[in-house]
């Protein structure tokens, strides 16, 4: 349970040792715990809402031209769990690792490092999601210009 959830966030609050008692501690695995939860509600929210926009987007009509937009909402939908597909393959490994050599191999820095790659895998892949293109204004607002007239009264 703990490796899988370490995937998510910081579960050390789930041990209680006497190190636990000291106040410094308990502060550490209080914010600790509330990662952990902020973690847990992203994971379902996330795709949640993603899976909402999706089908909202389907329902509207095809003269409204959204299919760029659909597109880019199911690459999102793509890359969210192609990053939860990395986390639980960490895992595995570190699982793996765990039963072959008793945990040699794959530690916790090990797990630091992977979520910085699969971070960096996200942020690249959002970039070149939502790189500028000839459509860009299509997407953005527009500054309306005001009527001086209006504006007198």
């Amino acid at each position: 349970v703990e490796l899988i959830a370490d995937g998510v966030g910081d579960v050390s609050f789930l041990r209680r040792d006497e190190d636990f008692l000291d106040r410094p501690n308990q502060i550490r695995e209080s914010l600790n715990k509330l990662s952990f939860y902020i973690n847990t509600i992203f994971l379902v929210w996330i795709p949640c809402a993603l899976h909402n926009t999706i089908k909202s987007i389907r329902r509207l009509p095809n003269e409204m031209r959204m299919e760029r937009k659909l597109k880019r909402y199911q690459a999102l939908w793509c890359i969210y769990f192609l990053s939860l597909g990395f986390t639980f393959l960490m895992v595995l490994l570190s699982i793996t690792d765990m039963v072959d050599t008793g945990g040699k191999n794959f530690d916790s820095s090990s797990f630091d490092d992977g979520n910085h790659v699969i971070y960096i895998v996200v942020l690249a892949s959002m970039a070149m999601l939502w790189k500028p293109n000839p459509m860009a204004p299509m997407y953005g607002y527009q500054l309306l210009q005001e009527d001086n007239n209006n504006n007198n009264n």
